[in-house]
């Protein structure tokens, strides 16, 4: 059944391409309220509520960049970056999460058309076994920036 989608790369394939499914590989979002990190010295920092720091993420603050503090878990990820793209030596790709469908706690409709793909910004994964991937879907509106490692 998972055999059009599942298809290993040849042994001699090295490079990231389109398609490819990684698993661990952090994925981290932002909730809020959102704390900076400043001051930063010898492996400590002050953490501060954005909200109370006048000078964030403003013009002449650093670029207006900040450090700030997010949260993260490991999952699966499917390559989203076309070869094309990764072959000019980009630094990073395009990611899509994957998160694991729950049959007992998901809504059954819901199910029925993330399974008969009837849900667009969401490509469902069938249950891989040799891979250990179980159903899942391609999550499109989570889509983002991978950095790669040299």
């Amino acid at each position: 059944m998972s055999a059009p989608f599942y298809l290993a790369p040849p042994p001699s394939a090295t490079a990231v391409g389109r398609g490819d499914i990684y698993e661990f590989v952090p994925i981290s979002w932002l909730n809020p309220p959102v704390h900076l990190l400043r001051n930063w010295q010898h492996g400590a920092a002050e953490v501060l509520p954005a909200s109370r720091v006048k000078d964030a993420f403003r013009i002449g603050s650093r670029d207006n960049k900040e450090f700030i503090i997010t949260e993260c878990k490991t999952r699966f990820v499917v390559v989203f970056s076309h070869d094309a793209e990764l072959r000019k030596g980009q630094t990073y790709v395009l990611v899509v999460p994957v998160y694991t469908v729950n049959p007992q706690s998901d809504d059954p409709v819901l199910l029925d058309h993330l399974r008969h793909q009837q849900i667009y910004n969401a490509f469902y994964l069938p249950p891989e076994t040799a891979l250990r991937i179980s159903e899942s879907y391609a999550d499109f509106r989570r889509l983002q920036p991978l950095h790669l490692i040299d």
